[in-house]
């Protein structure tokens, strides 16, 4: 492959989990008694990698029902500076969704992020850009299950990690 800037992505074999009065289960609420909830996760990632110039960057969807896009070139990236995202959610803009961001080294707390903020009405969020070096960006979007005799909720997450110059 020649210069270029590349998409990796991955994910996890979508699933059950239910939460019963012996604890939590793999699997929809109906192979168990006394289920308290239940929620299908959707898990999905993708890294960005850069090989020589990459002097253009343009819109690329993998396809995944929950996304986080790129809008600006990675390979522009600097340590200070804005990086607008896209998220979309079943390939549509998605508003309002609640974007976290953080960089290597900014917590050692789980679950703890530089920046959280939601996306505008055309669902773009703007990552301020404040230290070089690993950046994770990510978002999850639930909504009610098809058959709430199966299960409660369809938890979608995506994640989007790229290295700062």
């Amino acid at each position: 492959p020649g210069p270029g800037v590349y998409v990796i992505s991955g994910n996890v074999h979508p699933g059950f989990v239910s939460k019963t009065t012996q604890g939590y289960q793999m699997g929809p609420k109906t192979q168990y008694d006394q289920v308290i909830s239940c929620f299908r996760f959707d898990l999905r990632g993708k890294t960005l990698l850069y090989a020589g110039d990459t002097p253009k960057w343009p819109i690329q969807m993998v396809g995944d029902p929950l996304e986080i896009i790129p809008l600006s070139s990675p390979s522009a990236l600097t340590k200070i500076g804005e990086f607008p995202v896209e998220v979309r959610f079943q390939g549509k803009p998605l508003a309002d969704a609640v974007v976290h961001a953080t960089y290597a080294g900014f917590s050692d707390q789980p679950a703890t992020f530089a920046q959280t903020l939601k996306t505008d009405e055309h669902g773009t969020a703007r990552i301020d850009l404040v230290e070089g070096g690993d950046w994770f960006i990510s978002v999850t979007h639930d909504i009610p299950y098809p058959d709430p005799t199966v299960c409660d909720t369809q938890k979608y997450n995506a994640t989007l990690t790229f290295h700062v110059k």
